[in-house]
């Protein structure tokens, strides 16, 4: 069985925990090879543990879904969002040149626009690029509504769903890379064409829901073969493939993209399964909404305030990408404890 931590299942949070160190450490550096093997799954692997958590078709109505996502994932964008557009009026135009950097600054008007639209590629979200996640994931879960809903009828026995599943992902992957590699759609709302693309690992996350207890009964030998094994299978899919920029839809080499993505998948998992005991990255995983609202701050303020630093993250040098990443992590970790203490003391008077 897995230990629990009240109703939060530990090596989820763990297997959060190192994706989400992984993307905050993408951020600080911008490139090499390390960044290239975290990028080659991290993202996936964030929508394979939100389809294997997925309950939405349970709701009573999709009017009740819609409102308990909206509030979930929604709600922390836009708040996140004016608050990123705010700093970013402020002092945009300093880190800009401090790094050398052009963006689409545009009018406050314009920067509301392109939150609103919740697409990264219009370039009028530069004030939070990372933030392009949430509505994307928004997006993914709606879809995912209607799957859920399907499989709850009556008439779909279990390996029926297992069959559907395989086969709506199969549909879904070469949906995508129609969509984006073909027809070139770049622009739908809510970074649409990007949830298509990532469609299919959250329904992988839906097969494998129901086995992910037996999935991981097995013994420790079996555990750190399987993570030798995919480590090096991501490790060849990452070394031959380019960058993957998922907001971008750039994937490289299609047959490389899936290769590393489900092989990191797999890695992570285990690993996650192997740290679950690890206190510290299971915090990190409870936390990873305000790590990814507001990790990319404290990266901007290392890398324009103190600039030597700034010089060796552009030299991609990992020592430094990793202290810089958990001084982001931390600072992100703080703002539940001052919200908490906040909030007790204003209960208090």
């Amino acid at each position: 069985m897995d230990k629990t931590n009240g109703n939060r299942i530990r090596w989820i949070d763990a297997a959060r925990g190192l994706a989400m160190c992984m993307i905050v450490f993408g951020h600080a550096i911008p490139g090499g090879m390390v960044k290239q093997f975290f990028y080659s799954f991290h993202v996936p692997v964030f929508f394979f543990l939100s389809g294997l958590l997925f309950r939405g078709g349970r709701e009573k109505s999709f009017w009740d879904f819609l409102k308990k996502e909206f509030r979930a994932v929604l709600v922390p964008y836009y708040l996140a969002a004016l608050i990123s557009i705010g700093i970013y009026q402020l002092f945009g135009k300093m880190a800009q040149a401090s790094l050398h950097v052009s963006a689409k600054r545009g009018s406050i008007f314009l920067q509301l626009l392109g939150m609103l639209y919740g697409n990264c590629k219009t370039g009028y979200m530069k004030w939070n690029l990372p933030l392009w996640f949430l509505p994307c994931l928004f997006a993914v879960s709606l879809l995912g509504w209607a799957v859920d809903r399907l499989l709850i009828l009556p008439s779909f026995k279990k390996e029926e769903k297992q069959r559907f599943l395989c086969f709506l992902a199969f549909i879904m992957v070469g949906t995508g890379i129609v969509l984006t590699d073909f027809c070139r759609i770049r622009l739908l709302p809510f970074g649409l064409e990007t949830g298509i693309r990532m469609f299919p690992f959250f329904l992988l996350g839906m097969i494998f829901r129901e086995e992910k207890e037996r999935l991981l009964e097995y013994g420790p030998g079996i555990k750190i073969v399987v993570l030798l094994v995919t480590f090096l299978i991501c490790v060849y899919a990452s070394s031959q493939n380019r960058l993957v920029l998922y907001h971008k839809d750039r994937y490289g080499k299609e047959g490389l993209f899936f290769l590393g993505a489900v092989s990191g998948i797999i890695f992570v998992i285990f690993l996650g399964k192997l740290l679950e005991g690890q206190t510290w990255l299971s915090y990190i995983g409870q936390h990873t909404l305000v790590i990814l609202l507001f990790h990319k701050f404290p990266i901007l303020f290392c890398q324009v305030i103190f600039s030597p630093i700034g010089k060796l993250l552009k030299r991609n040098q990992t020592f430094v990408g990793v202290m810089v990443s958990g001084i982001s992590i931390l600072c992100c970790l703080m703002l539940p404890v001052f919200k908490k203490k906040f909030l007790d003391k204003r209960k208090g008077l």
